[in-house]
């Protein structure tokens, strides 16, 4: 009966998660999270010789939202995954935001 205990509180302490891949658009141990859209890093550190700049969550200038799969923008930045730089003072009203 100890055994059989014993057996039942290891078991009862392991997390449960989720085998395989989650289904397009969530993330998280139990594929229970929203997934934000990645962009291009703006910032990170480069991993070989012309390889830098990779994909990443908000583009690393934001913050997912896990609930919605929204980004947060940093000040500065706008897109879906906080991909582009916002045009200073609005190009002054006398010119136009070119959009990359």
């Amino acid at each position: 009966m100890r055994a059989l205990l014993s057996k039942f509180v290891t078991l009862a302490i392991i997390p449960i998660s989720c085998h395989g891949e989650c289904a397009n658009g969530f993330t998280g141990a139990d594929c229970s999270l929203r997934s934000c859209p990645e962009g291009t890093a703006f910032f990170d550190m480069a991993e070989g010789d012309d390889t830098a700049h990779l994909k990443t969550t908000c583009s690393g200038r934001g913050q997912c939202d896990y609930k919605t799969g929204e980004c947060s923008c940093a000040t500065g930045y706008v897109g879906i995954a906080c991909e582009r730089t916002k045009c200073k003072n609005d190009c002054s009203r006398r010119g136009t935001c070119i959009k990359e």
